[in-house]
């Protein structure tokens, strides 16, 4: 069996490639640069982002800000303790040198006050002296005041002088042949003081009292000064029911005399 004749050739004619599509060279630029893009975008995050030591450190907390203390909210501090001796107390005064004239210091409104119409009468020396201021209608209303001085001149001192001269008027009040309703010591008024309230005996047998008087009598340093008030006794009931205001007159008249002591 023979081979079969070969197929004749064909004769293709020559022709030159041709150029790609313009449509798929822009498709192809625009691939490029996604992965340029996406490679620059990756690098930049790998460039920014924290390391592990900066990512799990937690935030600083924040504070809000302080405000100064208020005055009030700040402890006091104690007061640091003195380091030198207290003052001095002042000196101690000296004894009175003269008496005052002896109705000196009352003033014409009390006297009218307490004694209406009242006339005053003075009299006295260096070391005693008095003033009554009395009623010339014969009223029973009077003020006496009495002033003692003990001058500093006698030697020794002259103010326990004063001061045992107002403890033996304290011992006689208490022991007067008048009815006595009170004796009290005082310590509202000068160095020492106290006043009395008595009741006159009745002029006569089972009789009422006519005249209640309330004194006080007050020491400053070597002097004594004594006021007396008086007045008409009620004709009912209590005698002695008017005290406070009697002591109380007395001693609206020692508060404008004891100023002038000096």
């Amino acid at each position: 069996m023979g081979l079969s004749p070969a197929p004749p050739e064909f004769e293709r004619g020559y022709s030159s490639p041709q150029p790609p599509r313009a449509s798929r060279r822009p498709r192809l630029l625009a691939l490029v640069a996604v992965v340029v893009v996406a490679g620059l975008a990756a690098g930049g995050a790998f460039l920014f982002l924290p390391d592990d030591d900066e990512r799990a450190a937690p935030p600083p907390p924040t504070t809000a800000p302080t405000r100064p203390p208020s005055p009030s909210a700040t402890p006091s501090t104690p007061p640091p303790a003195p380091t030198s001796r207290p003052p001095a107390p002042p000196p101690a005064q000296g004894p009175i040198a003269a008496l005052t004239p002896p109705c000196a210091g009352v003033t014409e409104a009390t006297a009218r006050r307490l004694v209406p119409g009242a006339r005053s009468q003075a009299a006295g020396n260096t070391s005693l002296t008095t003033c009554t201021f009395s009623s010339p209608h014969g009223d029973a209303k009077v003020v006496r005041v009495e002033k003692r001085l003990f001058p500093s001149g006698e030697g020794g001192d002259v103010s326990a002088f004063a001061r045992e001269m107002l403890a033996s008027a304290i011992r006689q009040a208490q022991t007067s042949p008048d009815q006595v309703i009170t004796v009290q010591r005082r310590d509202d008024l000068g160095d020492d003081a106290f006043h009395r309230f008595k009741v006159d005996k009745p002029l006569r047998p089972g009789g009422r009292p006519e005249t209640v008087v309330a004194e006080v009598t007050v020491r400053v340093r070597n002097a004594l000064v004594t006021v007396g008030y008086s007045e008409a006794a009620p004709k009912t009931g209590d005698p002695a029911r008017n005290e406070k205001t009697c002591v109380a007159n007395a001693i609206l008249v020692l508060e404008e005399v004891l100023p002038g002591l000096r």
